[in-house]
């Protein structure tokens, strides 16, 4: 294995791992205070972790031709809304925890 090809594997696995941790704390978070901010955090590493492992196995695991343009444009569009997502659901989630100091409550706790 050569080391470009080592540094695609450990992209993607830290990639899945980050996004899946993600997407597992933002459900839970979410089941339990209904923010709209955590769902969509979870919505975006849903669709970060499809479009990635997709993007993955068509690329380097199958090693299809490059060239196909629909792929690469699904994978755009995908990419950009799990950025979407994301960013949108951080800067609420931001905004409701400034809120929450603003107003001198506390932000909203999980309880083990």
């Amino acid at each position: 294995m050569s080391i470009p090809s080592l540094l695609q594997e450990i992209a993607f696995l830290s990639m899945f791992v980050v996004d899946v941790a993600v997407l597992c704390f933002a459900v839970f978070a979410y089941r339990r205070t209904k923010l709209p901010a955590l769902g969509l955090l979870a919505l975006g590493a849903f669709v970060a972790i499809t479009t990635g492992t997709a993007f993955h196995i068509r690329t380097y695991v199958l090693a299809l031709d490059s060239d196909d343009i629909t792929f690469h444009f699904i994978y755009r569009l995908g990419y950009i809304c799990a950025v979407f997502l994301s960013g949108t659901g951080t800067i609420l989630l931001i905004r409701h925890v400034l809120a929450c100091h603003a107003n001198e409550h506390k932000p909203i706790e999980v309880s083990k």
